[in-house]
C-alpha cells in the first residue's frame, strides 16, 4: 500500500517535473487520492498556477518548416492557426483529419 509520505513525494515530484499530458494525468490521480485519503493534504489553490511550458523547445528530432517557425514560440501565438488548419482538413479531407486524430489519441 502507497503511504502518504509517498503520494506527497509523487506529486511534490510531478508539480516540478515536465508538462506532459501523461504527467499531467498521473498528477490528477495522485491529487485525487491524496484528497480523497488525506483531505488535510489538500494544496492551497488561491493563487493561480503559472504554466512552466513557454512553446515548442525543439525536442522533436525532424527539422521542419513548421517546426522552425514555432520553436520557442507560446503556444497562444500559434494554436489558433493550427486549429483553423485541423477544421478546414476536417471539411476538405476527412480521412486525412481522421487519421490525424488518430495520431493524436494514440500517444
Amino acid at each position: 500500500m502507497i503511504g502518504k509520505s509517498e503520494l506527497i513525494e509523487a506529486r511534490e515530484e510531478l508539480i516540478n517535473s515536465k508538462s506532459t499530458i501523461q504527467n499531467c494525468e498521473k498528477l490528477a490521480a495522485v491529487c485525487t487520492v491524496l484528497d480523497h485519503c488525506y483531505p488535510e493534504q489538500k494544496k492551497d489553490l488561491s493563487q493561480p498556477i503559472q504554466p512552466r511550458f513557454s512553446g515548442y523547445s525543439g525536442d522533436i528530432k525532424a527539422d521542419t518548416q513548421f517546426l522552425r517557425e514555432i520553436k520557442g514560440k507560446n503556444p497562444d501565438e500559434y494554436l489558433s492557426a493550427i486549429d483553423e488548419l485541423v477544421t478546414a482538413t476536417m471539411v476538405y479531407n476527412p480521412s486525412l483529419y481522421r487519421a490525424f486524430m488518430r495520431k493524436l489519441t494514440n500517444k
